[in-house]
């Protein structure tokens, strides 16, 4: 992805907000689309290996056999692309955003304005809070046919509440002092 200093010189360049936008964007777009095609071939290799050294442990310990191999179907791979697409898109849109509200002069001296840190503690905090009450929620409903979807689901929402709250809480231990 660009840096900031390659967004201000562009943006002093001429570039409008819309073309860095779509620029950036198109390409978290492009890494997610490779990352989840990515994750799901390395996903199913290593649950093609897993399921090898369970079968060989299953056999010895009981006679029932166990399920067929483990396919690559389309829809899984199509899942995987989506959650990837969808992560990469989410995952540009902060940075993005503040690199384009950052004036290009002070992007070029590698200024950030107090104010724009400032500013957005209260947002990050309120969706900290959101989702960090969701997981919770997610965390107390019973599994779906067996499986824990809801608990799988509460911790991706408790790793975003953490991702949320990584830059304030930087920023905070920086204006710590020590000793």
């Amino acid at each position: 992805v660009c840096s900031s200093d390659l967004i201000a010189l562009l943006r002093s360049l001429g570039a409008s907000r819309a073309q860095l936008g779509g620029a950036l964007l198109g390409e978290a777009a492009a890494i997610g689309i490779l990352g989840g095609a990515g994750g799901a071939v390395l996903g199913w290799a290593a649950a093609r290996g897993a399921v090898q050294s369970v079968r060989v442990t299953m056999a010895s310990v009981t006679p029932t056999p166990m399920a067929g191999e483990i396919a690559l179907e389309p829809r899984w791979l199509g899942l995987g692309i989506a959650v990837g697409l969808g992560a990469s898109l989410i995952a540009a849109l902060l940075p993005l955003r503040e690199a384009l509200s950052v004036p290009p002069i002070q992007g070029l001296r590698r200024e950030r304005p107090e104010s724009v840190v400032r500013r957005e503690w209260p947002r990050q905090v309120g969706l900290a809070s959101i989702l960090g009450a969701s997981a919770a929620g997610l965390a107390a409903l019973p599994p779906v046919d067996g499986r824990p979807l809801f608990a799988l689901a509460s911790a991706l929402l408790l790793l975003a509440t953490l991702l949320v709250l990584a830059a304030p809480l930087v920023d905070l231990g920086s204006r710590l002092r020590l000793g």
